[in-house]
């Protein structure tokens, strides 16, 4: 399990004062979803949950041209037709999954329906879903806000998983809380909150403009057993690192002799 780490050292000179009210707010508004959860179960009987409830967070802020938006979508949709992903989904069982695009942290994130991965066509359905959605959020790199969006969706009182697992890309570290903007929780104080409700969250950094962004997801963003980034220098090897990235994160869990894989993967 990744231990909880702060953002201070990796934001120098950014705005921390987060007081306790402010704090307990933002933990009351990201975890009442999931007690309302636990007592609605409570009155109904063995109720038929999923292996895996997965959310991917893909970042659509400012940084991200209209050409690189495209090959994040079409990245994520080839993947989810790929068929290694597929064996993956098929060894993990039932296997629900959603998306987030995520941007400025003052604009609405937009979000897809849950789908569910019975077969190969529920996979392609949620690819060609993907394919067509359209640019909505862009601006500052809200990445807390980002997180937070997609901790709430797979918290929320309809979704029942062994696993939740949020599966975020982006290109850049947070950027309001540098410009003063910090409305939001900074992705520290969300991957607490995660840690807290037992929601995996792994990384994909697209390293093109900064290359310790790897390590700032390392540090600030992922958390859960095996916790891990997958790095890439350009979009154009996004669609591969999506792949097999979701390899990892989806597939079942096995005792092995085999060595821990590294907890940042980087491909060229």
């Amino acid at each position: 399990m990744k231990s909880s780490r702060s953002d201070t050292s990796v934001l120098p000179g950014a705005p921390m004062r987060q007081d306790a009210p402010q704090a307990l707010l933002i933990a009351y508004v990201l975890i009442a979803p999931l007690l309302v959860c636990w007592l609605a179960r409570g009155a109904q009987a063995d109720p038929v949950c999923s292996d895996v409830a997965l959310v991917l967070a893909v970042d659509t802020s400012a940084s991200v041209s209209s050409g690189e938006f495209l090959l994040e979508k079409r990245g994520i949709a080839v993947a989810f037709r790929d068929p290694t992903v597929l064996k993956a989904i098929e060894r993990a069982g039932k296997v629900m999954v959603s998306a987030v695009f995520w941007g400025d942290d003052d604009m609405p994130k937009t979000q897809s329906n849950w789908v569910s991965l019975d077969d190969q066509s529920g996979a392609d359905q949620f690819a060609r879903d993907l394919e067509v959605t359209p640019r909505q959020v862009t601006g500052d790199t809200g990445l807390g806000a980002g997180l937070a969006t997609a901790l709430a969706k797979i918290m929320s009182p309809d979704v029942c998983a062994v696993r939740k697992i949020i599966n975020v890309s982006g290109d850049g570290e947070e950027s309001s809380a540098v410009r003063g903007k910090h409305r939001s929780p900074l992705p520290s104080q969300v991957r607490d909150l995660a840690t807290m409700a037992n929601v995996e969250i792994n990384a994909l950094s697209i390293s093109n403009d900064n290359p310790e962004l790897a390590q700032y997801y390392s540090r600030n963003v992922i958390t859960g057993p095996d916790a891990f980034v997958v790095d890439v220098h350009e979009y154009t090897g996004f669609a591969d690192a999506i792949r097999r990235k979701l390899i990892r994160e989806i597939s079942p869990r096995a005792v092995s002799e085999l060595p821990p894989l590294p907890e940042i993967e980087r491909l060229n």
